[in-house]
């Protein structure tokens, strides 16, 4: 319309500055002149729109306005991926965190929810391992009215001190407890990135023949951005058709040697690393380790979204805009 516009305006302006001079020219020559001289004038009109309209299709740079939209539109896609991986008996501890609305959904590592009434994200219940059958049956499997819009499955399965399942295991409770739920999104079992996690997610990727596996999630714990980042492409390209979730991650060194992550490593280990998941089309959720107000021994506590009496710390605010 705003082309079609300017090919007008431009056709309106030839035509009556042309006019303008056929009538001077006119007024010194015979009738036929003034029939020839029009003619001329005329086709030359619509040479000049002609051009207008091949000026008008011009590329353009972008106004700022576009460019704009263009940066708004980039800021609602990454809406909705954030999350909180909770574990704080008050479930007070977590409004702060919900002010800006980034923050979409949490997880518990059970099937019991981190947030209830008005203003709570959406509580995803994971079945983490043989420890918590009865408790997913009572508070997921039983509701069999109830669409959930995702569930989880296994909490590091590939860690003796996690869910430890061997994958013949993990198929076996797969098709007995999350495969009859009525759920949108099957999230797989959540393993680590070490060697050994990828491995076994790949063994069960191949095991679990007809399983329902919507997303695949991973954990990682490191000081190095880059690598985190390598670490999600790698999985993407393991899992090309699935989106990719990430349930816990930290700037942390667990191998003792480097020591840990300062605070400004960590706030810029979360920068690099948030704002690649916001932008990858195929990340869909992540939540970052963490909103505790006591975390495990020896772990960096420059990580805290909050603090130990519930209130949200620097990172926390960082976190959540």
């Amino acid at each position: 319309m705003a082309v079609f516009s300017r090919i007008t305006t431009a056709f309106v302006l030839a035509c009556s500055l042309l006019s303008a001079q056929a009538s001077l020219d006119n007024s010194q020559s015979d009738v036929a002149a003034r029939h020839h001289h029009t003619s001329q004038h005329v086709s030359h009109a619509f040479e000049v729109m002609e051009r207008a309209e091949l000026t008008a299709l011009e590329p353009r740079e972008e106004s700022e306005e576009h460019q704009i939209e263009e940066r708004d539109l980039e800021a609602r896609k990454a809406w909705g991926k954030a999350g909180l991986a909770w574990n704080d008996g008050l479930k007070s501890f977590i409004h702060p965190l919900l002010k800006t609305g980034k923050v979409s959904w949490c997880y518990t590592w059970s099937a019991w929810p981190c947030c209830e009434g008005s203003g709570c994200p959406e509580s995803i219940p994971m079945l983490w391992g043989n420890k918590q059958i009865s408790t997913w049956e009572k508070n997921v499997m039983h509701k069999k009215n109830y669409k959930w819009p995702h569930i989880l499955a296994f909490n590091e399965p590939d860690q003796s001190g996690q869910s430890a399942m061997s994958v013949g295991e993990a198929v076996s409770l797969w098709w007995k407890y999350i495969e009859p739920v009525n759920s949108a999104v099957n999230v797989g079992p959540a393993v680590t990135a070490s060697p050994n996690g990828i491995k076994w997610i790949q063994n069960f990727m191949k095991s679990c023949k007809g399983c329902h596996v919507d997303v695949v999630p991973f954990h990682f714990y490191g000081m190095n951005a880059d690598a985190f980042i390598s670490t999600a492409k790698h999985f993407h390209t393991m899992f090309p058709t699935k989106k990719i979730w990430v349930t816990e991650w930290a700037c942390q060194n667990y191998g003792g040697a480097k020591g840990q992550c300062s605070q400004t490593d960590v706030n810029n280990f979360l920068r690099k690393t948030q704002g690649f998941l916001d932008g990858a089309d195929y990340i869909g959720k992540y939540a970052y380790f963490g909103p505790l107000t006591h975390f495990p021994g020896g772990f960096n506590t420059k990580n805290r979204l909050i603090s130990t009496s519930g209130s949200i710390t620097a990172l926390g605010k960082q976190y959540i805009n």
